[in-house]
């Protein structure tokens, strides 16, 4: 199958489709769970509803962007057209079948599917989510090596990709195959190079030492730097900007001034403490407890259990930025951590393998 000729308004067409099914089951499972009151009694009903809203908005950004691209007249508009079809066939497909299978879980009947569906949406899944269609996609992939030379509407965004690329070719390259066989840690000298192009500042505002450039430019950076290392070079990207948005979401304005300013220089580099032995990385599950304490006279938050920490790859002069995620026994307690009120302090079980140094949102001068 070629991928030319994909018709974007059947497209559209299923993915309204998917989104019919989706409002049944939203309903469904604001009804079960009392508008989302009783929300830990249907975690399952919820995740998958979770699920599905996510790959609809995703469906219809995808179709957005082909669409776009192809009326401004983009190269290889019909592969990004063939990538919304395939997606949309797969994601439409797959939450029919669930709802088809689930139809008591969901609260629904045959005659509510048959009213979000239509024979037409099922004859389009079969179409573009066919094997064929993928192996044409991949074959287009493979001929430009991996590159992600996508359309976008803006110059500034290319340039943001042109210069990274640049960059990881000029001085993350050389290095790192070194990195990945020695186990060896990611030099002063590149990190040095790395925060004098502001690339640990992308999404940080400028009113905290960033470049507020805004979550594109972090993403573009992020995926130029990954394709020569992830180690090396991409995943210093990705830390940081979890904190970031940790922050400027919910962090009181003395932490955004004491963090942002350094992670964005690259004076620290940071690190997201949330898997644990036990619950992987379902946040929802951590056992792992911030308790408030009296110790030395101080008044603070001991951190009470066991993380599953991946070594730094950093020096370790630079180890001083995580973010560790815990549980609060209470209320009052989760209002006064989230606020950082109170030094944190760390207490840990032997056998487990937790980051030493912890310093976190927890701190507040």
């Amino acid at each position: 199958m070629n991928i030319d000729g994909v018709d974007l308004d059947r497209v559209e067409r299923l993915v309204s489709c998917m989104g019919n099914l989706v409002a049944s089951t939203t309903g469904a499972a604001s009804e079960v769970t009392g508008g989302g009151k009783a929300i830990d009694d249907a975690q399952v009903l919820a995740e998958r509803v979770a699920y599905a809203a996510t790959e609809l908005a995703a469906a219809r950004a995808l179709l957005d962007y082909a669409r776009e691209a192809s009326a401004a007249g983009a190269d290889e508009s019909d592969l990004y057209a063939a990538e919304a079809a395939a997606f949309s066939a797969r994601v439409a497909g797959a939450l029919y079948a669930d709802v088809t299978t689930s139809l008591d879980d969901y609260r629904l009947d045959e005659k509510a599917l048959d009213n979000d569906w239509s024979r037409e949406a099922t004859e389009t899944v079969r179409k573009y989510g066919s094997e064929a269609l993928a192996r044409a996609i991949g074959g287009r992939v493979i001929e430009s090596r991996g590159v992600n030379n996508g359309w976008m509407p803006s110059e500034d965004s290319v340039m943001v990709r042109d210069s990274v690329r640049a960059f990881a070719n000029q001085e993350v390259a050389p290095v790192a195959e070194h990195i990945h066989r020695h186990d060896d840690l990611v030099s002063d000298e590149l990190i040095a190079k790395m925060a004098e192009m502001g690339y640990f500042g992308m999404g940080i505002p400028e009113e905290y030492g960033g470049l507020g450039m805004g979550n594109l430019a972090m993403i573009l950076t992020t995926e130029e730097l990954s394709r020569v290392s992830l180690a090396a070079a991409g995943s210093l990207i990705t830390r940081p900007e979890i904190l970031t948005k940790a922050l400027l979401k919910g962090g009181t304005e003395e932490q955004k001034r004491f963090w942002l300013e350094r992670v964005a220089s690259g004076e620290v580099m940071v690190g997201i403490s949330v898997t644990e032995p036990d619950v992987g990385s379902d946040v929802a599950s951590v056992a792992c407890r911030a308790e408030a304490r009296d110790v030395g006279g101080e008044r603070g938050y001991v951190i009470n259990g066991a993380k599953a920490w991946r070594p730094w790859v950093v020096p370790v002069h630079r180890r001083e930025g995580p973010l560790l995620w815990a549980r609060v026994r209470n209320e009052a307690a989760r209002r006064r951590c989230s606020r950082g009120q109170g030094r944190c302090h760390t207490r840990v079980p032997g056998d487990a393998l937790f980051y030493p140094f912890l310093r976190g949102l927890l701190r507040a001068g």
